[in-house]
């Protein structure tokens, strides 16, 4: 009678630790599938330093509307710390576009000026010294050019592709170099980018080694309206789908092997008019694409930095004018009316803000802890679920800022995908001492919001980025932005 006991007991012990198992052990499969890790730093000042958008004075929206005061209060109120457009943009117009680049530059703005002849026989030191008169020089930071080689003047078009080369390697060799080292404009430490060749011009090695003649390469890396953090190897010029940051920046680096020369994108951006691919499709204009237009721009602007490149340029400040498939990356459509991505990098680029740059090195009282990296339907082409970035300021204050890198838009079909939202969980570090916690969010239309946090540090991630604040100021509105000029 007591063995039957036992065995009973026995029997029962063990149903009790087969359900023990089978309830707890997926659990415990789950919660090692979540990673805790460190939050990269960096220092806010230098990553919003480094932002620009491009300006295209010469366009005949700004001709039409003549209203550059709008244009410059746009710029500034956004927060933009630098500007690209055309060197004196177009004959007989050169003082007009004079006088709003030096008043750019006295509003804080620093300039990269491009080139404007793409045949550039006619230039050299003394053609570039001649142009730069006039300008307030202190504020130009790069000299440029010129823009896109691919897209040469008829007169060019005959030449063989070696030629074609040789004349790439002279446009950059005797138009800036010599000027930048004279007495005139050594003053002002003006640096030169090379020519944008990419991702048009074919293997870039065999161009040659531009190292001792630049200061600076140069991508454009449009990636056919998928996702900034897509991965890969080739863009969609070489028979792909789609670009990576990655494959751009590789090939840049390229054309300086011997003297490495850090990378600089002088556009990047999302036309919600038209986005070209392999299949050549083409859609109007429409809500999806200018949401989709707002989190591409942010989310673009971290991918750069977090991958090592400092000065970027979004493409473009406004429209072209009405109509036409290549016409609509503007932030302020040809009517002057602003998309949502004006207030949604208005307030980004806000919040980030920094005085000065940063003094000392500092770190994230914090980890976070998340989905491992998979591969998912959202994610084709990214492994990892979140992305989380650091950034540090000189008064103590640290921003976290967080998003989900996934495919937010189909551009073969032209229209918005179902997103999912990954749970993360922000670490407090042991001894940790934090006052403060504000939470900045985006709303569907793209304003920021910030309200006060206590203990909850549980979050999902979306595809729009957001910014949890530490030790920072109170939140308060942001500031307005420009009214647009009347019709």
């Amino acid at each position: 009678m007591k063995r039957n006991i036992q065995i009973v007991l026995f029997a029962t012990l063990g149903m009790l630790l087969l359900g023990l198992w089978v309830i707890f052990i997926p659990k415990f499969t789950f919660a090692s599938e979540q990673k805790s890790r460190k939050i990269p730093t960096f220092s806010a000042f230098d990553f919003i330093d480094g932002i620009g958008v491009n300006t295209h004075l010469e366009y005949p929206t700004a001709g039409q509307w003549g209203n550059y005061p709008y244009l410059e209060a746009m710029i500034t109120a956004i927060g933009f710390h630098n500007f690209r457009d055309s060197l004196n943009a177009l004959p007989g117009n050169n003082q007009v576009f004079l006088n709003i680049h030096n008043r750019l530059i006295d509003d804080g703005l620093h300039a990269d000026l491009i080139a404007t002849d793409r045949d550039t026989t006619a230039m050299g030191p003394a053609w570039m010294l001649q142009h730069l008169r006039g300008y307030h020089l202190a504020g130009i930071r790069f000299f440029e050019g010129p823009n896109e080689l691919n897209y040469m003047p008829q007169s060019l078009l005959h030449r063989s592709d070696t030629d074609w080369r040789k004349h790439v390697i002279e446009a950059v060799a005797l138009t800036a170099k010599p000027a930048m080292n004279s007495v005139f404009l050594r003053q002002y430490h003006i640096r030169y980018i090379a020519a944008s060749i990419l991702p048009f011009a074919d293997d870039p090695a065999t161009v040659g080694d531009l190292g001792s003649a630049v200061d600076a390469v140069n991508i454009h890396d449009y990636t056919s309206g998928y996702e900034p953090e897509t991965s890969g190897w080739g863009g969609y010029y070489w028979g792909h789908r789609y670009g990576s940051l990655q494959y751009e920046k590789t090939a840049a680096q390229r054309l300086t092997a011997a003297d490495p020369k850090p990378v600089i994108s002088t556009e990047f951006g999302f036309n919600v008019g038209y986005l070209p691919n392999e299949i050549h499709a083409h859609h109007v204009s429409g809500q999806d694409d200018e949401y989709t237009q707002a989190a591409y721009l942010e989310r673009m602007m971290l991918w750069h930095y977090l991958h090592g490149i400092r000065y970027q340029y979004m493409y473009d400040l406004f429209d072209e004018e009405p109509g036409g498939d290549d016409h609509h990356w503007g932030l302020v459509r040809a009517d002057g009316s602003q998309r949502m991505a004006a207030p949604a990098l208005q307030g980004f680029l806000h919040i980030l803000a920094d005085s000065q740059p940063l003094k000392k090195t500092c770190h994230i009282p914090m980890n976070v802890e998340g989905p491992e990296p998979t591969e998912t339907p959202n994610f084709p082409n990214t492994h990892d679920r979140y992305e989380v970035m650091g950034f540090c300021k000189n008064q103590g204050e640290k921003d976290i800022v967080f998003w989900s890198p996934q495919s937010i838009y189909d551009p073969i079909h032209g229209h918005r995908l179902t997103t999912v939202k990954w749970p993360i969980t922000f670490q407090i570090l042991p001894n940790a001492k934090i006052r403060r916690m504000v939470l900045w969010s985006q709303d569907i239309n793209y304003h920021w919001t910030g309200h006060i946090l206590h203990h909850n540090l549980h979050f999902l991630a979306e595809d729009r980025p957001e910014i949890l604040v530490l030790d920072g100021p109170q939140p308060t509105p942001l500031p307005s932005l420009p009214t647009p000029p009347s019709t």
